[in-house]
């Protein structure tokens, strides 16, 4: 009993990649997801598969993948709903890989290139940063503007004097993170807001010290019908809200941004929100960029900003009514 206990122990060191797939009542689609895993059973790689809190017919779906696999290093977590960042968050609680990747239930990947990525891991970057592969189940007049916004800024390993995170996609899938930073971080998604991708990738990005760009594509990104990101282009109501809360996470935790990065970041997200914004949200969402920019110089602000921070603004809301900033 004392061998095994001690042969298992080692096998659990020896694991170089964790895979945490987060799972929410994705029925149609979880299926190719957990299909495309198998071929990995034969490498030193963990799965963790967290369900949270589906609905559905997932659980089923998870079960049956799971007998059918009998993979020593596959574990389960099944939890309440949390939202996204919780079933990442408990996934990373257990992680036994020296790296880490993300996939969403719905999406899947291409194991032979994930393969292929593990085996450049002992180059000790901090994270591998690949573009993704997108289908279109629904948008397809993205495909153009995902063509330049997943494109690689450059090829090969990077230090961090030379790594600009504003040119790098802020998706945490299609990556590969060292999970020795992230302890080191004390990183975790933020509960209980949207675009958590966002603050994770600024934290994570402002702290490594290297990272391979490779152009070896091992995700699969699947835009469908009913994901958040559709609610967002559908401008449904609380998102543009979620967009500054996440923005005012990021510049206050992120301590070593440049002057530049917070002017981006203020700028990006306003703008991003303003075009996602629905009526119901219009008034709330600039009180809140205010409360904003008033934490920061007036160097870092457009002068749009600069007169939403001094009050030098006056917005009409409909046809009638008028409100002062």
């Amino acid at each position: 009993m004392l061998h095994k206990w001690i042969a298992t122990l080692f096998h659990k060191n020896d694991i170089k990649l964790s895979i945490i797939v987060s799972i929410y009542n994705v029925e149609s689609y979880l299926e190719r997801c957990l299909n495309s895993l198998k071929p990995l059973c034969s490498h030193n790689i963990e799965i963790i598969l967290v369900d949270d809190g589906s609905t559905d017919n997932s659980p089923s779906i998870i079960s049956n993948f799971i007998k059918d696999l009998h993979y020593a290093n596959l574990n389960l977590i099944t939890k309440q709903n949390g939202g996204l960042s919780s079933a990442r968050n408990s996934g990373l609680e257990i992680v036994q890989g020296e790296y880490v990747t993300f996939v969403d239930g719905d999406d899947y990947i291409s194991p032979q290139n994930l393969i292929e990525l593990c085996n450049v891991l002992n180059q000790e970057v901090d994270v591998i940063i690949t573009p993704p592969i997108v289908h279109y189940l629904s948008n397809k007049n993205l495909e153009k503007n995902d063509e330049i916004y997943f494109r690689l800024p450059s090829v090969g390993i990077k230090f961090s004097s030379e790594i600009n995170p504003i040119a790098i996609p802020s998706v945490v899938w299609s990556k590969i993170y060292r999970v020795e930073l992230i302890r080191k971080l004390n990183l975790q998604f933020p509960v209980n807001l949207l675009y958590e991708d966002n603050y994770w990738h600024w934290i994570f990005m402002k702290g490594l010290n290297s990272a391979l760009f490779s152009e070896t594509s091992f995700y699969n990104y699947v835009r469908r019908p009913e994901s958040i990101m559709i609610k967002t282009f559908e401008k449904k109501e609380g998102y543009s809200i979620q967009r500054i809360l996440i923005l005012q996470k990021i510049l206050t935790d992120c301590k070593n941004l440049t002057s530049e990065e917070r002017s981006n970041l203020v700028q990006t997200f306003f703008n991003s929100a303003l075009s996602d914004c629905s009526k119901i949200d219009y008034l709330q969402l600039f009180y809140l960029t205010q409360r904003t920019v008033r934490l920061m110089n007036d160097s870092e602000l457009s002068p749009f900003l600069i007169d939403l921070k001094y009050g030098n603004l006056t917005l009409q809301i409909g046809k009638k009514t008028e409100s002062s900033i």
